[in-house]
């Protein structure tokens, strides 16, 4: 952590528990309290360096919600009346709600968002706030689940699969932001049935 990010998080009131979380001490009392009123940049900024203790820079993206992982999943119906009014509070609730569940989580559970919920915009955002998993189908761009069998053609590649296609404009998204996309659930496949993720 740098000395500019250590010290925005002493200016919010954060430094004891930045230093607690990431040592693996205790977390000192009223934590949660804090964290949940503190300034939401240095709140990110904790949240985003245990995240990287935790999973790195892997990205876990779930194309159906798993089962029996210990995966903290937040969504935006679960932060109505936080964060202020309109569609913008409610994305800064999302990020909060992200950031404070990443720091009291342990290093062994995960935090995601449901991109069909958020967005894919407010979902990479959270990928910064502390969030290491993605949850959702692969759309069309009117919003209608892809069909195993849809392809589309690309120029010099001939007809390609259209889940295909939607997994590496993900997977852009998330180089862009620094991370790795690893694909869990449904499976794309090439133009030879050939499982391209699993």
């Amino acid at each position: 952590m740098s000395p500019l990010v250590k010290r925005a998080l002493e200016r919010a009131g954060l430094g004891d528990i930045a230093r607690a979380r990431l040592e693996g001490s205790p977390l000192p009392e009223g934590a949660k309290e804090k964290l949940e009123s503190a300034d939401l940049l240095a709140l990110g900024a904790l949240a985003d360096a245990v995240r990287v203790l935790a999973a790195g820079d892997v990205v876990a993206v779930h194309l159906r919600e798993p089962r029996g992982l210990p995966i903290t999943w937040v969504k935006r119906d679960e932060t109505r009346g936080e964060g202020g009014q309109g569609a913008q509070g409610a994305g800064l609730a999302v990020l909060r709600r992200v950031a404070v569940a990443r720091v009291l989580a342990s290093n062994e559970e995960r935090v995601g968002v449901d991109y069909m919920d958020t967005g894919l915009e407010l979902a990479q955002v959270a990928l910064g706030f502390g969030a290491s998993e993605l949850l959702g189908v692969l759309v069309n761009k009117r919003g209608l689940p892809i069909a195993d069998d849809a392809t589309k053609r690309v120029k010099g590649q001939g007809q390609v699969s259209a889940q295909l296609l939607q997994q590496k404009e993900i997977e852009q998204v998330l180089v862009y932001v620094g991370r790795r996309a690893v694909f869990h659930g449904d499976t794309a496949r090439d133009e030879k049935g050939t499982v391209l993720h699993a």
